[in-house]
């Protein structure tokens, strides 16, 4: 007599015992299939980059085109309404 246990990923697994196995008769046993629960770990890690905000200067393996620092966004919104009265000026 054999136990006979089936399993597989995402099912429950079945069991029967006292399987009687005769080398002269084929032996076949159904089965009942229930769905049962799948658990998957996922983990991720990230490091933050630090950004340096009071100095030009970035951590290493950031590289951006420029930094903008506070004189420039002065200038440029001073640019902006000497543009705008000269187009008033101009009407």
């Amino acid at each position: 007599m054999y136990d006979l246990t089936a399993t597989a990923q995402v099912f429950k697994s079945y069991s029967v015992g006292g399987v009687v196995v005769d080398a002269t008769v084929r032996v076949q046993r159904d089965i009942i299939v229930e769905v049962g629960s799948f658990q998957e770990t996922v983990n991720v890690q990230a490091t933050q980059a630090q950004l340096q905000t009071t100095e030009g200067a970035l951590p290493s393996g950031i590289m951006l085109p420029s930094v903008i620092i506070t004189q420039q966004i002065q200038t440029a919104v001073v640019l902006a309404g000497e543009f705008l009265n000269a187009l008033n000026h101009t009407n």
